[in-house]
């Protein structure tokens, strides 16, 4: 059957990304008029038959494309490439309010309405550095390698070692307000750089590890532990794995301690304090500390994962479709965007239908 692929590329709007990523529309699609229904207050139950999702279920009709726009789009019947992307998006007044983008032109979307702005469409995109609220968007951030001789600096909120010549243990600094004293550490921080763990050795009397919070935390680790710390998106809690030939453990700032069997040499903490990351069977398999917690389709990549807040609810790319735990798929609908929307998290994504050539803006809870 031939299939009609759109792209939604999120992204802020001075953002730029690579071609790639838009697929090539395969078929024409007919044309049909449609209207805007405001969309359904709570997710609909997930069909029982595994087939694809009703998108009409789960959002709203926000344009019909007629042939003639098509065509246009691709450049005649010759084929060519049909993008659609947010420039932006937003939560105002617990209504998700976005700018969205295809090669014909930029629209405004705002009270279940889509109204062109006359603007051009911008002739590039890139998706990897846009923010759409993914896992991977709330990693931490490694500061630096093993800072044993060089000061590290960033502008605004910053670490620096402040090493000196002829010493071995040196302050390390966040903010004025120094850290501890290591002989050299791995430093990250959270988004919004308002937590910094270190994660270093210091000589003193005998060589110890520890690991330690701009917050003022503090723990002992056991052995040499040398790799980048891991800080949760709100700060509150952070971890170090150490891997040896034994297998990898995950030591948290409050002291539990987490066995991290099929360990893949990637992973990053939650807000509730459970580690995640791909299995080393393969990156098809999501884990949760020491177990299977959801198992796709495709390799992870971690610009489309998204997890709800209880850790167990899940959002990832399919082939040609968008999945999500509970068997609900969209096809025809990809790169989605994750916002917080009376407390819930709430992915928001378009879905084409193949046949109608209807476009859907729709949502779907995590």
């Amino acid at each position: 059957m031939k299939k009609l692929v759109y792209i939604l590329l999120l992204l802020p709007l001075t953002n730029t990304v690579n071609a790639q990523f838009l697929k090539k529309l395969k078929s024409k699609v007919s044309s049909v008029v449609g209207t805007a229904d405001t969309p359904p207050a709570t997710t609909p139950a997930a069909p029982a038959d595994g087939k694809f999702t009703d998108p009409a279920k789960f959002g709203i009709l926000i344009k019909t494309y007629t042939k003639g726009e098509i065509n246009t789009a691709m450049g005649g019947e010759g084929g060519g490439n049909f993008g659609l992307h947010f420039l932006s998006f937003k939560v105002v007044n617990n209504q998700f309010v976005a700018q969205i983008a295809d090669v014909l032109g930029v629209y405004d979307y705002q009270n279940g309405k889509l109204q062109a702005t006359g603007q051009k469409p911008p002739l590039n995109i890139s998706f990897n550095d846009a923010y759409n609220g993914s896992e991977k968007d709330f990693q931490s951030k490694d500061f630096s390698s093993i800072d044993t001789y060089n000061a590290t600096l960033k502008k605004g909120p910053h670490i620096q070692s402040g090493r000196q010549p002829g010493k071995i243990d040196q302050d390390f600094v966040f903010n004025g307000k120094s850290m501890g004293r290591f002989m050299s550490a791995m430093i990250a921080h959270n988004q919004d750089s308002s937590v910094v763990v270190a994660a270093g050795m210091s000589y003193g009397k005998g060589v110890s590890y520890v690991m330690t919070s701009s917050t003022g935390q503090t723990i002992t680790l056991p052995g040499l532990v040398m790799s980048a710390p891991l800080i949760s998106p709100n700060g509150k809690m952070s971890a170090v794995i150490s891997t040896t030939a034994a297998g990898s453990t995950a030591y948290l700032m409050n002291g539990t301690k987490v066995v991290l069997a099929d360990y893949g040499g990637f992973g990053w903490i939650r807000n509730s304090g459970a580690i995640f990351f791909p299995s080393a069977r393969g990156n098809t398999v999501l884990v949760k500390n020491n177990k299977v917690a959801q198992v796709i389709q495709f390799p992870m990549d971690l610009k489309q994962l998204f997890i709800g807040a209880n850790d167990d609810a899940f959002c990832w790319p399919g082939d040609h479709c968008l999945c999500f735990s509970d068997n609900t798929k969209f096809e025809n609908a990809d790169f989605p965007v994750k916002v917080t929307i009376n407390g819930k998290d709430v992915v928001y994504f378009t879905a084409v239908n193949v046949i109608t050539g209807m476009l859907y803006l729709c949502h779907h809870d995590l």
